[in-house]
């Protein structure tokens, strides 16, 4: 018997992001190829990928979390007590008990028990355009040029297995004539390409080598590795089996043993006519070079593919990369991301979404999104309008459909390229905070993205909200995710938040809820928090572009209180030394406002500063919520006075805003390991 009151955890589906225990339900874990089933009321069944971890909140707002270590078909079972039952059919356990007492310090013991997540170079964070079904070369290179052409923000253009001579990895098919030679025009461009690959061939096979040398990638995307297999039959005798053509797995006799248990979960009995086998591989196989049984290893496919492929992408680029990977398992962070899989066009997924992005983030796997607008089925423009601007606040934001479906790329639509240019135009311009974000996680083991209540564990209100969500401590986000939507009810903790809308910019909101403008021509509603210093950069079409532009900051103002932040910077995809980012060159600055009547005072300590990293200047500072006028002549940068641009310099006292702007005003160079801006108020 467990004395909590909620409870989140283990990837079966994305319907809930607190569990019901007031029912009783079987959560089956075995990586299996099918997607979210978001139209269903409840889906229980089996995904991708095996988490078996869950955090409790407790009726006080302390957490604990519990992680359950094995390898096997494996499934929880929970209900009224409330209880907690788990099964597993094989291997070993090992457990860890990890007692918080906060959600995101729940979430760092159990990332230094498994590994913290990866840093992924930085044009990994721009945005992504794919599709299944791009007929040739041309067809890709259509697309991709109208959405450039309609001011898109775009950094990734993909190749699905399309580009392959009859699906097979490591070849070119006949209508991709001089995709090398398109892909360098797309680096001279400052894009990057990512390919797909299916299992599997092994990294130490010469194919492999001859494979990867034959195109520029950049980044590889490991999808089918649960591993799946569409016609997996089923035989009787050996005689039944040498007569048939395709891959059949034995269901009685001595070698049946594995492949029908006596108990073969959930994951069988919730699919009449199912074997453990189904869609995969048999269980009788044999994994790591005949050691071991795929029944005991199964779930490790796509962790161990995604680990030896971070490991061999370096050795062939010489850059760091991004990996994402469609099966996972604990520990799959340290080596890439996750797409939450084949989802439909449909508003219950786009909604589901938002918990999938929130979920993997607990899981150690912050590098994380959906396919925008819906992979399976035709998608609509406002349906694909309303998850541009959700998607551009995922981590991992790619739009991606499937086979035969009609085009949806931003650029088919007005509507859709307008909502897509300001969503993005945003993240672009706050990239460099959702950077230090992910090199906060990488290095100290945080989330990316978070529920309301890893914030305010102890406001109860925050426990029920699975429809908005914090990139770190500072930002808000409340998408609008429903057909027909122009407000969101959205909640606003106790404390003070300032609108980033163009409608409301700089609007403080009131605690609780809040019915909130969610224009389908305007900025998602988002909002940041009091007592932050948000590091951002003018936005370009390219990260490659955006990098080069000065730096800003923006400063909200808490009362009584500092406000704190920090800035992250490399050389955006320089390989990690010996995979330790502590040996990593880079700059690290953390910042500090305080004010008072008297004036204010912005400082920063560089943290960490190699010569190797050359950070563009800080020009600009934004403040929010600063009560008086400052003195723009009284500035001062280490005791010298400072020129202000005045043009770019002003305070507006409705909104309490300063905008202080010079070219150069801050160095950010290895030389200049701290500093002072102070001013005095009129």
């Amino acid at each position: 018997m467990l004395a909590f009151i909620l409870i989140h955890g283990w990837y079966t589906s994305a319907i809930e992001l607190l569990h019901n225990l007031d029912r009783y339900t079987t959560w089956p874990m075995f990586a299996r190829d099918i997607g979210p089933d978001s139209g269903s009321a409840l889906s229980t069944q089996n995904l991708y990928g095996v988490h078996p971890f869950y955090m409790c909140i407790e009726s006080d707002g302390k957490a604990h979390g519990v992680f359950i270590l094995n390898s096997n078909a494996q499934e929880v079972e929970t209900g009224p007590g409330p209880h907690l039952l788990y099964r597993t059919i094989g291997g070993r356990i090992d457990m860890a008990f990890f007692p918080g007492p906060t959600p995101e310090e729940v979430i760092n013991q159990y990332l230094q028990h498994i590994g913290f997540p990866f840093l992924p170079a930085y044009w990994a964070l721009g945005y992504q355009l794919c599709r299944w079904g791009y007929g040739s070369l041309d067809a890709m290179k259509t697309v991709i040029s109208r959405n450039q052409a309609a001011g898109i923000p775009l950094d990734v253009p993909y190749a699905d297995i399309d580009y392959m001579n009859h699906y097979e990895d490591f070849t070119e098919g006949d209508n991709w004539s001089g995709f090398p030679a398109y892909t360098q025009q797309l680096h001279n461009q400052g894009l990057h390409l990512i390919v797909i690959f299916d299992p599997a061939v092994e990294v130490d096979y010469s194919s492999f080598q001859r494979g990867i040398n034959a195109l520029p990638f950049d980044g590889m995307w490991i999808d089918m590795n649960e591993p799946s297999n569409f016609d997996t039959g089923t035989y009787f005798s050996m005689e039944e089996q040498l007569a048939n053509a395709k891959l059949s797995c034995p269901i009685s006799g001595p070698d049946s043993s594995l492949d029908v248990p006596p108990y073969p979960t959930q994951a069988v009995y919730q699919r009449s006519g199912e074997y453990l086998f189904s869609k995969t591989l048999c269980m009788l196989g044999k994994t790591a070079r005949r050691s071991r049984n795929f029944y005991d290893t199964k779930n490790l496919y796509g962790w161990s593919e995604a680990r030896d492929t971070y490991q061999a992408i370096p050795q062939v680029t010489g850059k760091r990369s991004a990996v994402i990977s469609r099966s996972t398992f604990p520990s799959s962070g340290r080596y890439g991301g996750h797409w939450l899989g084949d989802n439909t066009a449909r508003w219950e997924d786009l909604q589901t979404s938002v918990i999938g992005v929130m979920e993997f983030n607990m899981f150690g796997i912050p590098y994380v999104g959906s396919d925008i607008c819906g992979f399976n089925g035709v998608s609509n423009e406002e349906l694909c309008l309303r998850w541009h601007q959700f998607g551009a606040f995922s981590p991992f934001s790619r739009d991606h459909n499937s086979e035969g479906m009609p085009d949806q790329d931003p650029a088919v639509w007005p509507s859709v390229a307008n909502a897509a240019r300001i969503a993005l135009g945003f993240r672009y311009y706050y990239l460099p905070y959702l950077y230090s974000l992910h090199y906060n996680a990488a290095r100290y083991g945080h989330t990316v993205i978070r529920p309301l209540f890893f914030e305010y564990p102890k406001d109860e209100e925050t426990l029920e909200i699975s429809q908005q969500f914090l990139w770190g401590s500072a930002l808000m986000i409340a998408p609008a995710l429903y057909q027909g939507q122009t407000t969101v009810h959205a909640y606003f903790p106790s404390d003070t938040w300032y609108s980033l809308q163009p409608e409301t910019y700089g609007q403080k909101m009131f605690s609780g809820f809040n019915d909130v403008h969610a224009p389908l021509s305007s900025l998602t509603p988002v909002f940041v928090r009091s007592g932050f210093i948000l590091p951002r950069q003018a936005a370009n079409t390219t990260t490659t572009a955006s990098r080069l532009n000065p730096f800003e900051v923006l400063i909200t103002v808490k009362t009584n209180a500092a406000s704190s932040g920090e800035l992250y910077y490399d050389n955006g995809d320089d390989i990690i030394p010996n995979d330790n980012i502590e040996q990593h060159p880079r700059v690290h600055w953390q910042f500090s406002f305080t004010s008072s009547i008297v004036g204010g005072v912005f400082t920063g300590n560089c943290e960490t500063c190699s010569t190797a990293v050359k950070p563009p200047t800080l020009d600009t500072i934004e403040i929010l919520g600063y009560p008086s006028a400052p003195n723009f002549s009284g500035f001062k940068l280490d005791g010298s006075s400072v020129t202000l641009d005045m043009s770019k310099t002003s305070y507006d006292a409705s909104t309490q805003r300063v905008m202080i702007s010079s070219k150069n005003l801050i160095s950010l160079m290895a030389l200049k390991k701290k500093f002072t801006l102070s001013f005095s108020n009129n």
